[in-house]
């Protein structure tokens, strides 16, 4: 018979679990529920397991135990400084001077693991379960009438097992991410003739989320956001072409366990004009709907793995609904695009900043085109620290389409990581 043991401190001691780390500066800030999936003892166990372990916590019944001075710790879940959850490995319980440090334990029968709820930090453990040692609650001494040797009944161990309401559990806390600041920009060569055919653009997104809603296992923030963008190019050596985009609307932000989405949904106009030998033959204003999503999925980079640490997926659908033409014929500016970019290794400068290398595969329909459909591939780099994304790069990313494009570079900064990160 095996058993999976979580265990919570009720008291308060100073203490550190190795590295100098101290009750309050290495808090778990996620659910025990939500946390402990964070540990690799955790993912290996079967569904049916950790379905039963879940009931065992949200039920907050336990058995009384004490966590010994030395208690020898595999993993450790903790918060880094932006909180989210990390894992540490091969810790020890320092309790020289503590005194005794009474823990709760709840147990689960037929699961093959021991975890540990470290409760005055909120940290979900895996350690030596077999050290910690039980309660037990003495029954009174019994005097008989006789006069003779007064026997003492033997106090016999009980475990008693107690119920504790979950309102005085640590809440599921995610931090409320309630603005973003994208800036980019990129250029664009054919890749025949390039010199004749070529173009840049620029472009800005603001998000602001002050309304937030919390449920067990999410944080979902909703506000509005706007975007900015714009061209110019070149196309047959003498066919000069720009393009302006603006649009307003709602946005929302979904932050779950390993994972967080953006939906924002918009409303705005998009202006063209084309010049031949700079004189103006085309002028076009549209009405657009937009629809943009993005995802992404951190799960290996929170348990600490280089290699294919985060995925993000890109999903973005203009849909004119009213055309005005000032000048020249109709063109259909109806344009759908996705793009998954892969994170293929992450290099570690120092204990805080990450250098990821990753590779994009996108593609899309564009009704105006002559060649509706294309394919976007290409390699990528991002720069992150304290866990917040600052630059993402693309270099020298392809586009097959008529007779193929080149975009040499395309770069954003995300004002609000740096703030976050830095400030």
């Amino acid at each position: 018979m095996f058993y999976v043991m979580f265990v919570l401190a009720i008291v308060a001691p100073s203490f550190c679990w190795g590295k100098d780390w101290k009750p309050g500066s290495v808090q778990t800030k996620a659910d025990p529920i939500i946390s402990i999936e964070f540990l690799s003892a955790f993912q290996g166990l079967t569904e049916v397991q950790k379905n039963a372990l879940r009931e065992k916590i949200s039920q907050g019944k336990y058995v009384e135990v004490i966590i010994p001075n030395g208690w020898v710790i595999d993993e450790m879940t903790y918060s880094s400084k932006n909180n989210q959850t990390k894992v540490a490995k091969n810790l020890m319980a320092d309790l020289s001077g503590t005194g005794i440090l009474k823990a709760r334990l709840y147990r689960v029968d037929e699961v093959p693991v021991q975890f540990v709820h470290i409760f005055v930090c909120n940290n979900i453990a895996v350690g030596d379960i077999k050290s910690l040692i039980p309660t037990t609650t003495p029954k009174p001494a019994t005097l008989t009438k006789i006069v003779k040797p007064i026997p003492i009944s033997i106090p016999v161990p009980v475990v008693a097992e107690e119920t504790v309401s979950q309102k005085a559990e640590p809440e599921n806390v995610f931090e409320k991410d309630s603005w973003d600041w994208y800036i980019g920009a990129g250029n664009y060569r054919s890749a025949k003739e390039g010199s004749d055919n070529n173009g840049y653009y620029g472009w800005t997104k603001f998000r602001y989320r002050p309304l937030w809603f919390e449920s067990e296992n999410c944080l979902v923030g909703i506000g509005p956001f706007a975007f900015l963008a714009g061209g110019e190019g070149v196309a047959d050596k003498d066919y000069d072409y720009g393009w302006k985009e603006g649009v307003i609307g709602l946005t929302e932000k979904i932050l779950a366990p390993h994972k967080d989405f953006d939906v924002d949904l918009g409303i705005g106009k998009l202006w063209n004009r084309g010049k031949w030998q700079d004189v103006v033959v085309n002028k076009q204003v549209d009405k657009i709907f937009l629809v943009a999503t993005h995802a992404n999925f951190y799960g290996r980079r929170d348990l600490d793995k280089d290699w294919f640490a985060k995925t993000e997926a890109n999903l973005e659908f203009r849909i004119p609904f009213d055309t005005d033409i000032k000048r020249g014929d109709e063109a259909d500016n109806q344009v759908i695009e996705v793009c998954l970019t892969q994170w293929l290794y992450d290099f570690h400068l120092g204990s805080s900043t990450i250098i990821a290398l990753g590779f994009n595969f996108g593609g899309g329909y564009e009704w105006g085109n002559d060649d509706e459909a294309f394919i976007k591939i290409g390699p990528a780099l991002e720069i992150s620290s304290h866990n917040e994304t600052i630059v993402g790069i693309s270099v020298m990313n392809y586009k097959f389409q008529g007779d193929g494009q080149w975009a040499p570079i395309a770069v954003y900064i995300s004002i609000d990581g740096i703030w976050r990160a830095y400030f």
